[in-house]
């Protein structure tokens, strides 16, 4: 639990402080309007730090072992 708390504590702080970075990063220019005078953060600290799951691009094979031996053989003796 304690830990919980702590990730929570942190995505908390860090989101405050990428928002104030954010409102310090503008200025108003008389005549133009707000303009961004700094740089901000792309990402918040939480979707930096979480495992990202690796994206498969080929579906999963379901075959069985047999289906899968059987098309290697088949394919040895020149089968399709």
């Amino acid at each position: 639990m304690q830990e919980l708390d702590n990730r929570l504590l942190h995505v908390y702080i860090t989101d405050a402080l990428k928002v104030i970075a954010e409102n310090a990063s503008k200025t108003v220019v008389p005549g133009v309007g707000v303009v961004d005078v700094g740089s901000t953060l792309t990402k918040r600290w939480i979707d930096m730090t979480k495992p990202q799951k690796p994206e498969s691009k080929e579906p999963e094979d379901t075959r069985t072992c047999r289906e899968i031996t059987d098309g290697i053989w088949q394919r040895m003796r020149g089968g399709k």
